[in-house]
């Protein structure tokens, strides 16, 4: 493989991480031959070595819909996620030149992602690339009705895709709940892809539970949520400090992606954001919050906890993140959410639901079994919200602690 591999490659991937996409197994494919059909079981992510692969579904008038080819040096959104999530290929593969393919299963991806940079780099690129292929093509109002209704079907089809991404980025159900058996997730994006997202992985002897808001709705914030996410895994990797110190380097790490940009439009970009990290054998937690607070309900009374005022990005008065030290009491509940829930607007005359509201009627709910209490907070927002659009993505996180005897 050595002589025929290409300098695209080299221009991706650290030297470790090319050594070992060297070591795995090429796939050869003739012009015209399938390489995946819909409704089949992939295990393995192609990355095209030689030739060209397109992307398509067979659409209801049974003209084939396409949406976009993977050249060389790239790999598959589409087949990423469905391997990711264990789903079925939800489009058709098909080789339109003689290629090559190296396949690159689950394992050794996932090992990637936390190991290499570069990996996290490279997927996230793809997402970005794909969907900013896809947008274009949709602003060419000159095309012709049907033309126009095709590339509308190709994006939207592609931004769902996304949302795939997106879903198998965050934590699992099982996952979750195995680390904190007692939560609910209330996740209503606004869009189809959403600017918020929540992580919650255990490391050593610690917990660490985010929920985050990045700038910006739908396909920009998916973008940012999943450069976010990137970011957050990489950090926690042994991480040993407190909460405060963990979002000053996820800050570092923010600003210094974005810096590579346009630096005026990066001074708006980031995330607000909370985390909590539980020590579930000292009975303890540290909080730190980039705009976002959390709030602590115990014996009936709920309290707020306050984050510092400024953001995860770029900020005219920055200064260290604060961290607060939390003693934790068997039944506690701890809420982690963004600002969505309480800036929709809705009632009778159209106001926000205001922020004083939400705590009320957390306080009013907070000990009712968690999934009673998120039924009941999914109910008061639909109600809210009536006929109105729904503001902003909402994310609501409720966790009920138990004390370690």
């Amino acid at each position: 493989m050595d002589d025929n591999f290409p300098n695209v490659f080299k221009q991706n991937f650290e030297p470790k991480l090319l050594r070992e996409i060297k070591k795995l197994a090429v796939m050869e494919a003739k012009a015209g031959d399938d390489i995946f059909v819909e409704g089949m079981h992939v295990k393995y992510i192609p990355l095209v070595l030689k030739g060209k692969i397109k992307l398509y579904k067979i659409a209801e008038n049974k003209h084939e819909a396409h949406i976009y080819d993977v050249h060389v040096g790239e790999s598959c959104v589409i087949t990423y996620t469905a391997v990711q999530r264990g789903e079925e290929f939800p489009a058709r593969a098909r080789a339109e030149q003689d290629s090559k393919i190296i396949l690159i299963d689950k394992e050794t991806s996932d090992k990637w992602f936390r190991k290499y940079r570069s990996w996290r780099e490279f997927i996230l690129r793809l997402y970005d690339l794909r969907l900013k292929e896809l947008i274009e093509v949709n602003q060419q109002t000159t095309v012709q009705k049907d033309d126009l209704e095709k590339k509308n079907y190709e994006i939207v089809s592609s931004i769902r895709y996304a949302r795939r991404i997106q879903q198998a980025l965050l934590p699992e159900d099982t996952e979750i709940r195995s680390l904190v058996p007692e939560y609910f997730i209330l996740f209503k994006p606004r869009d189809i892809v959403s600017g918020d997202f929540y992580w919650i992985r255990q490391m050593d002897d610690r917990i660490f539970i985010t929920v985050a808001d990045a700038t910006g709705h739908g396909v920009p914030g998916g973008f940012m949520s999943a450069l976010g996410l990137a970011f957050i895994r990489e950090t926690a990797e042994n991480f040993k400090g407190n909460a405060a110190e963990f979002l000053n380097i996820l800050r570092r790490k923010v600003i210094s992606a974005l810096h590579k940009y346009n630096e005026e439009e990066a001074v708006s970009d980031g995330m607000d954001m909370s985390i909590v990290i539980l020590y579930p054998q000292e009975n303890r937690a540290d909080f730190a919050g980039a705009y976002n607070s959390i709030l602590l309900w115990r014996q009936g009374k709920l309290f707020e906890i306050k984050g510092d005022k400024m953001p995860i990005g770029k900020f005219f008065n920055e200064h260290s993140f604060s961290n607060k030290k939390i003693d934790l009491e068997d039944g506690d509940m701890i809420y982690l959410y963004s600002d969505g829930f309480y800036s929709q607007l809705g009632g009778k005359k159209g106001h926000k639901f205001m922020k004083k509201n939400f705590r009320r009627l957390l306080e009013k709910i907070a000990h009712l079994p968690v999934e009673e209490q998120k039924e009941q907070l999914d109910t008061q927002f639909e109600q809210w919200k009536g006929d109105t659009r729904q503001t902003d993505d909402v994310t609501v996180m409720g966790i009920r602690l138990k004390k370690n005897s």
